[in-house]
């Protein structure tokens, strides 16, 4: 994840998928400014995904069948 977490300094904002087990998750990065037009910090919320990607299989799966 090191280039992600490099460009959220840089003052891009990311988000990526990775898997984790039999898990799936979308991570989002943002800024932290504490000081004037400085990122100070990052913050990473992760969201776990797994029914969502399951769900759309089936769709998926119902649509081409």
């Amino acid at each position: 994840f090191g280039p992600q977490y490099e460009a959220v300094f840089d003052g891009e904002r990311a988000t990526f998928g990775f898997d984790h087990g039999s898990r799936c998750y979308r991570a989002d990065l943002v800024q932290i400014y504490y000081s004037e037009g400085d990122v100070d910090a990052g913050l990473t919320l992760t969201v776990d995904i797994t029914e969502r990607r399951e769900y759309e299989r089936e769709l998926k799966d119902r649509a081409s069948g």
